[in-house]
């Protein structure tokens, strides 16, 4: 524990130990961040599956019945 001790006084309040960092980076988790992250997400799994034949069948469907409700 010299080593340590002979540390902080030639360094003085620049030293954090371990137990300092943590609350130096400590950050809440907010609720934009979590939406952005599944937008990511679901960004590229969109994509691919608009490819499919499947999907854009069911999406060609969706489009009728939305132009079909507008009509009326």
């Amino acid at each position: 524990m010299a080593s340590t001790f002979l540390v902080r006084l030639k360094i003085g309040a620049k030293l954090i130990d371990a137990k300092g960092v943590n609350l130096l980076y400590r950050s809440k988790l907010k609720i934009k961040y979590i939406w952005a992250l599944i937008a990511t997400a679901l960004f590229p799994i969109l994509i691919i599956a608009s490819f499919t034949p499947s999907v854009k069948q069911f999406i060609h469907l969706m489009q009728l019945k939305i132009k079909f409700l507008l009509q009326m």
